[in-house]
């Protein structure tokens, strides 16, 4: 989910006044959402019970936590564009490689030793795949139209489409949970969140108006109408269709982006929006939350652990308007504080030079998630998110070195006049963006 760095960033994002370094903050900005809302959905809280005073708002909360994913696949998609004009598609797979082997240090956090596809995995498929599909766009572009954010459109639902097949399948072969239902996050419809957000990133204001308000009529005409439930795992149309309404929400063009028709009338609800509300100090807060949300992925189940262990039921029961709250700030200070020991620290390991620090991570993970030797959950866990966190905030190291390995260090070159407005865009920002760091 990291290895951005160096990427092409986004509309209107170069040298925006107030904003650290040179990344897009609309996109940092989605990512910081989606790790308030990943926090709720993770952190079990007191006063959810029916009939408790505000429980209500706790579990619209709690659900709506439940949707992070889909923001950071998103997320993923555009910056899967940007990428390649920074770096070949064989170093993308080499670099995404080692994100789906090291992200089994937060899978087995989850399922201990098992082999799934948890966030990480399907973070490193659905970019290799997306970037796949847009090379095949590029070589077949003088036969598509201009719009290439049309195209995205088309595709965008095929990966649900073909999970509604898959899920009534019962294949016998390991990989299968990789592709269909029960799989933790397989491919198959997630990949379809990827290319929404390559279409509402690049797409005119009216064409994701329309699409939003698409969205939300299914979402009413299924939930509220035909009483459909909101299913997540074994993905139904009303859950998808909530998804993609909220990427619609999210994902809109920034500074430069145009916001013709009916767009107009909601000029707050996308990240244009959000950068333009979100230069102080909140603002600047949750920019640094996204910049840094692979390390909080880690740092917020880490905090919430160690508390639970160390306090049991006093901060297990702890009602959701103290314990959210307390477990953000507390998360966002591990992040500080683990932040600036490797800079001192790690930083003087030879990430970038030698294989060597990370087949010793991968190591103390294997040993953990299949805990050698009787280990105990509690030790397993520890070594777990201790390893995790150091990846976490050296995995932009790992990418540098599979770069240099590789000797891949330009970035491919592209025919002019095949690329849609989007890739304008790309072409035109000088601020950096990544997936996840």
């Amino acid at each position: 989910m990291v290895a951005g760095e160096g990427v092409v960033g986004a509309a209107g994002s170069g040298g925006a006044a107030g904003w650290p370094g040179r990344r897009d903050p609309g996109l940092d900005l989605v990512k910081g959402i989606a790790c308030l809302a990943m926090l709720v959905a993770h952190v079990g809280a007191g006063g959810l019970a029916s009939g408790e005073a505000g429980a209500g708002l706790g579990w619209t909360l709690n659900f709506f936590g439940g949707y992070a994913p889909v923001l950071f696949y998103a997320v993923a998609g555009v910056t899967t564009l940007y990428q390649l004009r920074q770096r070949s598609f064989g170093l993308l797979v080499r670099i995404y490689a080692g994100m789906f082997v090291l992200g089994y240090l937060y899978a087995w956090v989850w399922h201990p030793g098992a082999i799934v596809a948890d966030i990480l995995q399907i973070i490193a498929m659905g970019v290799v795949a997306t970037a796949g599909v847009a090379l095949l766009l590029d070589r077949i572009g003088s036969v598509l139209p201009a719009a290439r954010w049309a195209v995205w459109l088309c595709l965008a639902p095929i990966p649900f489409l073909l999970h509604l097949m898959g899920r009534r399948l019962h294949l016998p072969f390991p990989v299968a949970g990789f592709l269909f239902v029960p799989g933790v996050f397989p491919i198959f419809p997630w990949l379809s969140f990827f290319w929404w957000g390559i279409f509402a990133y690049g797409s005119p204001g009216r064409w994701r108006t329309g699409a939003l308000l698409a969205a939300l009529l299914v979402v009413a005409g299924l939930f509220f109408g035909a009483g459909e439930p909101l299913e997540k795992w074994n993905m139904n149309l009303s859950y998808y269709a909530l998804g993609v309404a909220l990427i619609m929400l999210a994902l809109r063009p920034g500074q430069g982006a145009e916001t013709a028709g009916p767009a107009r009338a909601m000029p707050r609800l996308g990240v244009g929006g959000l950068v333009a509300r979100g230069r102080g100090a909140a603002g600047r807060w949750l920019h640094w939350l996204g910049r840094y949300s692979l390390v909080f992925l880690f740092a917020h189940l880490a905090l919430n652990w160690a508390l639970s262990e160390r306090l049991g039921s006093t901060w297990g029961g702890l009602h959701y308007v103290w314990k959210w709250p307390l477990a953000l700030a507390a998360s966002s200070l591990l992040m500080a504080v683990h932040l600036w020991v490797n800079r001192w620290l790690f930083g003087r390991l030879p990430w970038e030079e030698s294989c060597w620090p990370w087949v010793a991570l991968l190591l103390a993970g294997l040993a953990a998630g299949y805990r050698v030797a009787g280990m105990s959950a509690e030790t397993s866990l520890a070594i777990l998110y201790a390893t995790g966190l150091v990846w976490a905030a050296n995995y932009h190291r790992l990418s540098r070195l599979v770069q240099s390995w590789s000797g891949d260090s330009a970035p491919p070159r592209r025919p002019e006049g095949r690329f849609s407005r989007l890739a304008r865009i790309l072409a035109s920002s000088r601020s950096h963006t990544s997936v996840w760091l």
